[in-house]
Formats: structure tokens, C-alpha cells, sequence
């Protein structure tokens, strides 16, 4: 999930994920429906990772764009570069990196 490839966790829906052994569908659980997998871990790594972005965007709202900038670095490095690079580019923009923020953007994940 740190090497910036697409994460067996998929949110399609706000509360939903897939379990990364039998690939079922459910609601966030400590353990799958289907096949019984433990998923306490993911499940907290998971709201970790959800945890410092509603920080970043906090930061956002008080006008402090370096912070921001710094929790959006931790969001990206629990949730993969593809999912946090958005809130990277936001959070460059924010900090006048004009650059930085396309970067961000067009940066393709590193699949080898």
C-alpha cells in the first residue's frame, strides 16, 4: 500500500471495502463475511489513513497550507500515491507550488 500501486482495499462506496483474500464486497468489519479473514489490522490502518487526511483537510480550513501539506505526505504514504494525489496537488496549490501540484498529479504509479 506504500509502494503507490493501486491497494486491494477498494472504497467505491463510503463504509464499503473488499476483503484482499476472497476479493468479497461488505461494510468495513474485523473480519470478512465470506471467507473468515482477519481484517482487524487493515481496518486500522484504514481509519489511520482517514484520520490524518480529515487532518489535513482541518488544516486546510484554518488557513495553515504547510501543515496541511505535511498530513497530505502522510495520507499519501498510507493510502498510495494514486489515491492521495489529489489531496497532494490541493495542498500544493494551496502552498503556491504550482509545479509541485501538477507533478503530483501527473506522477504515474510505480508498478515494477
Amino acid at each position: 500500500m506504500t509502494d503507490g500501486t493501486e491497494s486491494s482495499v477498494h472504497r467505491d462506496t463510503a463504509g464499503e471495502m473488499v476483503c484482499p483474500a476472497c476479493k468479497a464486497r461488505q461494510v468495513w468489519s474485523d473480519q470478512c463475511r465470506r471467507c473468515r479473514c482477519d481484517l482487524s489490522l487493515l481496518r486500522q490502518w484504514h481509519g489511520a489513513g482517514e484520520a490524518v487526511r480529515r487532518r489535513c483537510l482541518d488544516e486546510l480550513c484554518r488557513g495553515r497550507s504547510e501543515q496541511a501539506l505535511e498530513y497530505a505526505r502522510r495520507y499519501a504514504l498510507l493510502a498510495g500515491r494514486q489515491e492521495g494525489a489529489r489531496l497532494l496537488a490541493i495542498c500544493h496549490l494551496f502552498c503556491g507550488n504550482w509545479a509541485e501540484s501538477c507533478a503530483a498529479l501527473e506522477e504515474k504509479p510505480d508498478c515494477s
